[in-house]
């Protein structure tokens, strides 16, 4: 947990994003630490294209400290909502990229500043846990809002 809490980028809901809008959401609106903010998207953007090498679809929901005006978030917190069929009918060669993407979360995490989770889609618990989990400040009340990107 943060010593200070830090004002959301999004007040409350969701906010739907394209990935080409990450920059301007997440780093422009900081006055201090841009270019730490700047090197984390670097880096999840990285994450993104071997996830996006998979061909599967996910709905993405982005938030942590990054969501916030923190100047210095340690990384990029992401839940990944995938559809359970797709996951199954990857090639044997895609698998272990899946594995390591989403079930190696320490590894990710050092190589890539993120912190991945995943779901299925269409589950309306898992949904809701993680609304109430990225949809609050730390104090569990405070509203803030998810940042969500679709991948098709």
């Amino acid at each position: 947990m943060r010593e200070k809490e830090y004002p959301p980028l999004y007040s409350r809901g969701f906010k739907d994003l394209q990935e080409r809008d990450l920059y301007n959401e997440f780093v422009t609106p900081v006055r201090e630490g841009t270019e730490h903010r700047n090197n984390l998207l670097i880096d999840f953007g990285r994450f993104l294209n071997e996830f996006k090498a998979l061909g599967i679809t996910a709905e993405v929901w982005i938030d942590g400290s990054f969501a916030t005006y923190a100047p210095d978030p340690a990384d990029v917190d992401v839940v990944f909502f995938l559809k359970q069929a797709e996951i199954d009918s990857l090639t044997e060669d895609l698998r272990p990229k899946f594995e390591k993407l989403f079930l190696s979360r320490k590894f990710i995490r050092n190589l890539y500043k993120t912190e991945v989770h995943y779901a299925h889609m269409n589950d309306v618990w898992q949904q809701m846990l993680w609304q109430k989990t990225f949809g609050t400040c730390y104090d569990n009340v405070t509203p803030k809002g998810i940042f969500r990107i679709y991948f098709n």
